[in-house]
C-alpha cells in the first residue's frame, strides 16, 4: 500500500480497491466523506521509528520493498493479539507504518478494558497493559501533539485500538 502511495498518481488508485477495503480511500463506494486515510502504527517495535513522516516514508529501500523494522520485530518482541491483527487490518485497507509519526491516525495497541479509546495527554498510563510500552507511546504521542501545534496543524486526533 505504501508503494501505491509513493508510485501510482491519485486518480489511477482506485483500481487497488477492492469490495473488502473499507477503509481504502480510493474507492469511490467506501471513501470516507472527507477522503481521509487509516494509518496505523503496532505496538509491536523495541522502539518507535522516526518521528517525522517524509523521514518515515523514505525508510524503505527500493529494491527491498518493506521497512527493515518488521524483520527487527518479529526478532525482539513476542508476537501476539496485535501482530495477528494485522493481516485483517490491510485487507480492509489500512495502511500500516513501522514508524510512530505525525499522520499517524490509529495506535493498535494492548489496553487493559478498553477496545478503543481517543487518546489524550491527560489520560493515565494504567489504560495499557504494558506499562513500559504505554509510556513510550504516551511520550511520542505528547511529543507530536506538540510538534503539531507549533506548525499550526489544529487539532489531531489519534485513537488507541486494542486487539
Amino acid at each position: 500500500q505504501t508503494n501505491v502511495l509513493k508510485n501510482v498518481p491519485d486518480h489511477e488508485r482506485w483500481i487497488f480497491g477492492g469490495k473488502a477495503q473499507k477503509l481504502w480511500p480510493h474507492s469511490d463506494e467506501h471513501a470516507d466523506a472527507d477522503g481521509s486515510m487509516c494509518i496505523l502504527y503496532p505496538d509491536l517495535f523495541s522502539d518507535l521509528g522516526l518521528e517525522e513522516k517524509e523521514e518515515a516514508n523514505n525508510d524503505v529501500p527500493l529494491n527491498v520493498g518493506e521497512s527493515p523494522r518488521w524483520k527487527d520485530a518479529m526478532e525482539s518482541k513476542s508476537l501476539g493479539n496485535v501482530a495477528a491483527a494485522l493481516p485483517l487490518a490491510k485487507a480492509l485497507g489500512v495502511i500500516v507504518t513501522p514508524h510512530l509519526h505525525g499522520a499517524v491516525t490509529h495506535v493498535l495497541c494492548d489496553l487493559k478494558r478498553h477496545t478503543m479509546l481517543e487518546w489524550s495527554s491527560m489520560r493515565p498510563l494504567s489504560i495499557f497493559s504494558d506499562a513500559d510500552s504505554g509510556s513510550q507511546l504516551h511520550e511520542r504521542l505528547i511529543s507530536l501533539e506538540e510538534s503539531a501545534a507549533l506548525d499550526g496543524a489544529g487539532d489531531r486526533s489519534v485513537l488507541l485500538v486494542s486487539p
